[in-house]
């Protein structure tokens, strides 16, 4: 048995890592797509650096499905898809609500987070792990950052 490297990934892993590069542009595309219809300034601003977050996490990912002499899946999912169009829908009714915005981020990035997490499980001792184990912890502290904002809009709606 050959001991696996970056460049020369199982078949599995390289299976996982394309999910994940699948996954990330699902992300970027609902956050950048969801920035439009936002009016408060710094909810769109950290919508913004999540959506480049997950395209930088996204472009590492494929240059290693690259090197691997596999072409990166950088198309989202058909779940993504209609993840996204049931959020324009909601994004109309909701763009001023920020607090339902926010849990909409959360969601989205919980989701994020449960896929590294099973994946990291499952490509557990692969070439990729110290990739996937940073990429996870960047998520989870874009999860923080949402919970902060949360925490802010609450205390200034209680304040109102």
């Amino acid at each position: 048995m050959s001991v696996e490297t970056k460049t020369d990934l199982r078949e599995e892993t390289l299976e996982k890592v394309q999910q994940l590069v699948q996954a990330n542009v699902d992300a970027k595309l609902a956050l950048g797509d969801g920035v439009a219809s936002i009016e408060d300034p710094i909810l769109a601003k950290a919508m913004n650096l999540m959506a480049t977050l997950s395209a930088k996490r996204n472009a590492e990912l494929s240059a290693w499905v690259r090197a691997n002499k596999e072409h990166p899946k950088n198309v989202g999912t058909w779940l993504g898809a209609w993840r996204r169009i049931w959020a324009d829908i909601r994004s109309g009714l909701t763009a001023k609500d920020v607090s339902a915005v926010l849990n909409d981020v959360e969601r989205s990035q919980q989701h994020l987070i449960t896929l590294y997490q099973e994946i990291v499980l499952e490509t557990a001792g692969s070439a990729m792990n110290d990739v996937l184990h940073r990429q996870l912890a960047e998520i989870g502290t874009t999860l923080d950052s949402i919970h902060e904002l949360q925490e802010q809009y609450n205390a200034q709606s209680e304040g109102s």
